[in-house]
């Protein structure tokens, strides 16, 4: 018999700026993504390449957001003046 191998688990943690910048690369190996965003009063805005504030999905200060089987890599940029850490968890099949 064989054994199951334990599922993989990647994290980190992000500055978010005006600019926006990559919070987790493309992996065609992700399964789930939780991205958190923890700043006390700052919306954290996720997207594709190019997101904005206009364009974003917001994710309110102190609040997560869960993605199921989106592979694809995830922008972020701040909404306001103060820098936003980020944490992000990524659950990856083998």
């Amino acid at each position: 018999m064989g054994t199951a191998s334990a599922p993989l688990i990647g994290h980190n943690t992000v500055t978010v700026s005006s600019t926006a910048v990559v919070i987790v690369a493309a992996n065609s190996k992700r399964t789930s993504l939780i991205i958190q965003n923890r700043h006390a009063t700052d919306t954290l805005f996720v997207g594709a390449t190019g997101v904005t504030i206009a364009n974003g999905l917001g994710i309110a200060a102190g609040l997560s957001m869960t993605f199921v089987n989106v592979q694809a890599a995830i922008f972020g940029i701040r909404g306001a003046s103060a820098d936003i850490d980020v944490r992000y968890l990524e659950g990856l099949g083998s």
